[in-house]
């Protein structure tokens, strides 16, 4: 389990060395704090702002589907954070490039009102 955290760590602070935050949040914003604050299951930063955009989600053969940059990709169940304080309006999901194509480090549901 420690390495399994220490993993995760690692790739999240190489990842957005190569990242720009999403265009529209303010760096010192109260959102951008929130994408700051998601961590997985064991409490662990699953992302930083950089890896994370709002994105388009759909269910699809019991399967939850983000999009990410024009393609529908799985959500492991083990990557959906149990969070109901999205300001965003929309699913977000935090990823990082791999040679399989988009490797999802988190997502959030869209709150429903």
């Amino acid at each position: 389990m420690t390495r399994l955290a220490a993993a995760i760590v690692s790739a999240c602070l190489i990842a957005p060395a190569h990242s720009a935050p999403p265009e529209s949040i303010d760096p010192n914003s109260p959102a951008a704090q929130w994408f700051e604050s998601l961590t997985d299951k064991h409490g662990v930063p699953c992302c930083a702002l950089a890896d994370c955009r709002a994105t388009e989600a759909r269910t699809r053969g019991g399967r939850v589907q983000a999009l990410i940059d024009g393609q529908w990709v799985d959500v492991p169940p083990r990557r959906i954070l149990d969070r109901m304080d999205n300001p965003m309006g929309r699913a977000v999901v935090c990823s990082a490039p791999s040679p399989a194509g988009p490797r999802i480090l988190c997502f959030v549901r869209v709150t429903e009102v």
